[in-house]
């Protein structure tokens, strides 16, 4: 996969599954605005992929890397609040788990 093919897919609002091995050679021609560690599961990359904003998560036990679209720079807060405090409630033995793939991200 190259950024031009990963731009069209998170255009579509597709969360994007990334070979791991494939994003090493991506990443280096991402935009990064910041970096959250999760404490738990590795960390969250907000980026910028053409013109679109993206979260770049490492979901546990995945040969792939998931690249969620998100619409701006506050969706992209939003998402990486309310996933720091699903990883929290987790912490906490909520029994709860993130769907890495699913469109809202819980």
């Amino acid at each position: 996969m190259d950024v031009p093919g990963l731009a069209e897919r998170l255009r579509r609002g597709d969360v994007v599954a990334v070979p791991k091995k494939d994003f090493e050679v991506l990443s280096s021609s991402l935009e990064y605005e910041r970096t959250v560690d999760t404490g738990l599961a590795g960390p969250l990359h907000v980026v910028r992929v053409d013109d679109g904003w993206a979260v770049v998560e490492f979901p546990p036990r995945s040969d792939a890397v998931a690249v969620r679209p998100l619409p701006g720079r506050e969706a992209a807060d939003a998402f990486v609040a309310d996933r720091l405090a699903l990883y929290d409630k987790m912490w906490d033995g909520c029994g709860c788990r993130p769907d890495y793939w699913g469109e809202q991200g819980t």
